[in-house]
């Protein structure tokens, strides 16, 4: 007779066998291994794109801010030298850009009245050299006309420019020890003569020297030197 021994297979363990995961994964063990950088990207990304659109910002106020615009007082006619502005020389022009220079519009009634100390034209930005509360000329000094040849008038001859006026070669020298009819005269106009290609100076003398001034300059006796602004 033989006798059948139940028996029960155990697991068997040994030094190279690993348990299987559980449902849950291996225990404690993602919890160990080191995170990837891949996770931080999203929030990478997100910081990346508000600062590019803070950049889009700041550079669009920038943008804004440059084209503000500046109310000046600008002329709506040619005027001479020694008119006297009126309200309706006037019109208020916008312009925009940094760095410019103007009578603001809100002037308007303080300018009236002011004296344009040299021939401008039309669309001309008013500054404030450009005006005088005294007459031109004023009391005792008178406007002359000198004439000088072509290429006879330094640069830089402007209305609101001093030259001086001494004799040519060939002129009255010796009238002066030094050969100047006029240390200093003030520029009020500038022009070409179309037919003949002078340039003619329109320059405040004293009314002492005028006659003599007009006299050398149609004698062709006059030449023309530029002062430095301020002298």
């Amino acid at each position: 007779m033989s006798v059948t021994k139940d028996v029960t297979t155990q697991p068997t363990t040994s030094a190279h066998h690993v348990p299987g995961p559980r449902a849950g994964g291996w225990p404690g063990l993602v919890d160990r291994l080191p995170k990837s950088r891949r996770q931080r990207r999203p929030a990478l990304l997100v910081v990346g794109v508000l600062l590019i659109a803070l950049c889009g910002l700041v550079s669009a106020s920038l943008v804004a801010r440059s084209g503000n615009s500046l109310a000046l007082l600008a002329l709506t006619r040619p005027v001479g030298a020694g008119h006297v502005l009126l309200a309706s020389d006037l019109h208020v022009a916008r312009v925009g850009g940094s760095g410019v220079a103007g009578v603001p519009a809100n002037a308007l009634a303080s300018v009236v009245g002011d004296t344009v100390t040299s021939s401008l034209p039309a669309g001309t930005l008013l500054v404030a050299g450009m005006l005088s509360r005294a007459p031109v000329p004023a009391r005792g000094s008178q406007v002359v006309a000198v004439s000088a040849k072509p290429g006879e008038v330094p640069a830089g001859v402007a209305p609101g420019r001093d030259v001086s006026l001494v004799w040519a070669a060939g002129g009255q020298s010796a009238r002066s020890s030094s050969g100047v009819l006029v240390p200093s005269a003030q520029v009020i106009d500038v022009r070409v003569d179309s037919s003949s290609g002078q340039t003619l100076l329109s320059v405040v003398v004293s009314d002492a020297l005028a006659a003599q001034v007009a006299q050398a300059s149609s004698a062709g006796a006059l030449a023309v030197t530029l002062l430095p602004v301020g002298s």
